[in-house]
């Protein structure tokens, strides 16, 4: 089955090309055939019928989330990631560090990106960006292979290695990251294999599997910075069983080879990209991040990696990096938060954030913490035999979040604190809390069903949040009224003034704004100024009639942010109570600068 869905692929590629099929007579083909492949592949290598149905699922979520996602999304550099691939594919070289913001970062990934960038110019079934972006589907599925191969080390039950699979698979970061246009895909990719391979060298001590291990982490550090972490757990596991295994020098002489093999590997690599981009060995490794805007900062004391906020994370649903309310000044609460919907600037991405994702996002925030609380109680009842086993995975861990602090240490911004940094711990915390429901199931039935409760019902939430709904929420479910009075509207806020200025009101598909008269009087005209790609709605409630005028877009080359607009009413209408704008079309990032009526 592998062989024949592999081969039907190879076959309809270049048929659905020359017939220039549209990429929805293209994704009804392929995607059947690509599912059959994954879930062939799958069964081969042992995994059990529900584990597949869970994969396969989740990649058809994926798709959905596809769908309505751009490779900028919840992805504040993605379109300086693909100038990166879009220069080397056509130009066949590296590009220059001032060419983008994140062109300091090793090239592995936008390779492999450029190659996909000029198949799908040659075949045009899909744009560029969208084919990378699912290239990243393709590797997160290599990526949730590898975890379920990670967690079937540790345990053979398949109630536990269902559940785990499924909190890898349903977490909600998972779905931001499967359509990213992004190097950590990659990176995230390989750290999981290269933990694989280590995992399987600690267990079974076959030479060849520290040999792999090696070479995924060097290939990592080719990827992002990131493996570093990597390498980091390797060199520690070797110097734990030099500590404290016997026959040192045959396990020297074992590890030897594949550790001086990956470390000419990465000093090459650094000193070939310090000599070709003339810049220092820390910017090569760092890059871009030297270069944070100070208004992205937060406090680097103590008591900002200590102290949890809690008010914060219950009454904020989402993490912004420029608004303190948020808890962006505390590493724990950073981290927690952007582990379900990501790091925003100033406001939420409004694709995702309506009134209705939020309210489903406030009851994760609070389910997170209550699974936190139950995975820690758990592990507190681990034996010191049993915490040896998980050697591999702690370790890991432990270095993944000691990097992240030390990271927001040294640059303190907002951004160095996102899970995306750390993402590959999913896979330990999954399957710690798999094995902590098992175990409460085996001796308190009562906690054991508590905790596939939360797990089942956090996922159904994360699945629910990222389906594609968007235009059923808001032309079938009410509207929420920002009611405003008119001296809040009336300063004057030019063109041009960026859509998301915290003095503008930011609205919703799903929210309208009013706003009343008093007294009320005859309108001739109205002065307005709203984001300039978007369409807006205005309803004028006279006394004895109700007038609609539509205004935008206004779509001109260079510009950005408000446009402002002075709309004439003809014939005026009397006694007007309220006047109410509602966005309905537009890139959904919808917002009100100022409403003057005369």
């Amino acid at each position: 089955m592998i062989i024949v869905s592999a081969i039907l692929l190879v076959i309809a590629l270049p048929i659905l090309s020359v017939a220039r099929a549209n990429p929805i007579v293209a994704s009804i083909v392929l995607s059947p055939l690509g599912l059959t492949l994954v879930g062939a592949t799958l069964k081969r290598l042992g995994f059990g019928i529900w584990t597949i149905i869970i994969i396969a699922g989740a990649l058809v979520l994926y798709g959905a989330y596809f769908s309505y996602t751009s490779f900028g999304e919840r992805n504040h550099d993605g379109p300086s990631h693909f100038k990166y691939v879009e220069y080397l594919a056509k130009h066949g070289s590296l590009p220059p560090p001032s060419h983008c913001f994140v062109c300091h970062h090793p090239p592995a990934y936008y390779g492999l990106a450029a190659a996909v960038y000029r198949l799908c110019a040659l075949t045009k079934l899909v744009r560029p960006e969208s084919g990378i972006q699912l290239f990243s589907i393709v590797l997160m599925t290599v990526f949730i292979i590898y975890a379920v191969l990670i967690i079937r080390r540790f345990t053979q039950r398949e109630s536990v290695i269902t559940l785990a699979t499924a909190l890898v698979v349903f977490w909600p970061y998972t779905f931001i990251n499967s359509v990213r246009l992004h190097n950590d895909i990659l990176v995230t990719t390989l750290m999981a294999a290269g933990l694989y391979y280590l995992v399987k060298w600690d267990q079974d001590d076959r030479p060849t599997d520290l040999w792999v291990a090696a070479a995924v982490t060097a290939f990592s550090v080719l990827a992002k910075s990131n493996g570093y972490i990597l390498v980091t757990t390797l060199v520690a596991l070797i110097g734990y069983r030099l500590v404290f295994r016997p026959n040192r020098l045959v396990l020297l002489k074992r590890c030897a080879p594949p550790l001086l093999t990956l470390g000419v590997t990465i000093i090459a690599f650094i000193v070939t990209r310090t000599l070709t981009t003339h810049a220092e060995i820390g910017e090569n490794v760092l890059g871009a991040a030297y270069k944070i805007h100070p208004r992205d900062y937060v406090g680097n004391e103590p008591h900002n990696y200590l102290y949890f906020d809690l008010k914060s994370f219950v009454e904020e649903p989402y993490l912004l990096s420029r608004t303190d309310g948020s808890g962006r000044q505390y590493f724990w609460n950073h981290l927690l938060k952007s582990s379900l919907f990501a790091t925003h600037n100033e406001v939420p991405d409004l694709e995702t954030a309506y009134r209705l994702n939020r309210r489903i996002a406030e009851i994760m925030n609070v389910m997170v913490l209550a699974m936190l609380a139950y995975l820690l109680a758990g592990i507190a009842l681990i034996t010191k035999q049993r915490f040896r086993r998980y050697l591999v995975l702690v370790l890991n861990t432990a270095l993944f979040l000691l990097f992240i602090m030390a990271f927001k240490a040294l640059i303190p911004s907002a951004h160095h604190n996102d899970f995306r940094f750390v993402y590959p711990i999913v896979i330990a915390l999954s399957l710690g809390y798999a094995l902590v429901t098992a175990s409460h199931r085996d001796k308190q039935r009562v906690l054991g069903y508590l905790g596939v409760v939360l797990a089942g019902s956090f996922i159904l939430l994360s699945i629910v949040y990222y389906l594609p709904k968007y235009d059923l929420v808001v032309n079938y479910l009410p509207r929420k009224v920002l009611r405003k009075k008119e001296n809040a509207l009336s300063t004057v806020v030019p063109a041009r003034t960026k859509w998301d200025k915290r003095s503008n009101i930011i609205m919703a598909g799903d929210e309208l704004v009013e706003m009343a008269l008093a007294p009320h009087r005859t309108v001739k005209t109205i002065d307005l100024s709203v984001d300039h790609n978007d369409q807006y709605e205005l309803t004028i409630f006279g006394q004895q009639e109700t007038r609609k005028i539509v205004v935008g877009p206004f779509i001109k080359e260079g510009h950005e942010g408000l446009a402002r607009y002075t709309q004439e009413v003809e014939p005026p209408v009397k006694k007007v109570r309220a006047i109410r704008l509602w966005p309905f079309g537009g890139d959904r990032r919808y917002s009100l600068g100022h409403l003057i009526v005369k």
